[in-house]
């Protein structure tokens, strides 16, 4: 009786070590995916189905595409040769954008958010919003509203590019910050979204402004300025206008 006694003890430890990494890996669930074609998936091929958890990697071959549904009712778009990463902030689905074109949908602001090389992409105003980012160099991306208004924050420094709009957006590292700020420009206040004294971050900072949580773009020794040059949506978006139709489309569509 002893010896099975021990026999079963030792099967039961033994289950337990081979399925405790199962359990502690991944966290909570971010995504899922719902269209893929030559895309990775923390480099394994990307499936209909598969579930994406925080820290897996997404990526998009040559001809590739890679559709997510996160944040309950939102949507990531992975353009051909783009890059990518997914986490959780304070329960918005945080996206790091690495290279390439990424678009979303996104119910509130409180649902998703970009963050590029250049700054952090979201929902202005705490509404729906569709848009989509492309790095176009390391201090440099194109952001295009295609309904609803984003906005663009770094380093307590923030605009919101309104619906049909797209800017060439660049960070200058030399130049000196100044009231540049255009209409509907403008940070937050000391308990949202937002960098009030330009320390540690740009995001969910507390009534001074310090030890933000959020995921901003910089902290408070990143100098220099976002410079924002308007540009044609049509001629910019690299054909951004047909593929959000594809997507907000097939939102309510089956998959």
């Amino acid at each position: 009786m002893r010896s099975i006694a021990r026999s079963c003890l030792v099967a039961m430890l033994g289950f337990g070590m081979v399925n405790l990494p199962v359990f502690a890996a991944g966290g909570d669930p971010l995504g899922v995916v719902i269209q893929a074609q030559d895309a990775l998936l923390s480099n394994a091929n990307a499936a209909v189905g598969a579930t994406v958890y925080p820290g897996d990697a997404l990526a998009t071959e040559r001809d590739g595409t890679l559709r997510l549904r996160v944040g309950g009712a939102g949507q990531l778009y992975l353009a051909p040769s783009s890059s990518a990463s997914l986490t959780e902030n304070a329960k918005i689905t945080h996206v790091s954008v690495t290279s390439g074109t990424v678009g979303f949908v996104s119910v509130t602001a409180a649902d998703l958010e970009l963050q590029t090389p250049v700054a952090v992409v979201r929902p202005a105003n705490g509404q729906r919003a569709q848009g989509q980012v492309t790095v176009t160099g390391p201090n440099q991306m194109i952001v295009s509203a295609y309904s609803g208004a984003l906005l663009v924050v770094r380093n307590g420094e923030s605009r919101i590019v309104e619906a049909g709009k797209s800017y060439s957006v660049r960070f200058d590292p030399n130049a000196t910050p100044t009231a540049q700020n255009a209409a509907g420009a403008g940070t937050s206040d000391q308990n949202g979204n937002g960098n009030n004294n330009g320390n540690n971050g740009n995001g969910n900072g507390n009534d001074n402004g310090q030890n933000g949580n959020g995921s901003g773009n910089g902290n408070g020794h990143d100098k220099g300025q976002l410079i924002f040059d308007a540009v044609v949506l049509g001629l910019t978006a690299g054909g951004g206008f047909a593929i959000w139709h594809f997507v907000t489309e097939s939102t309510t569509s089956p998959d």
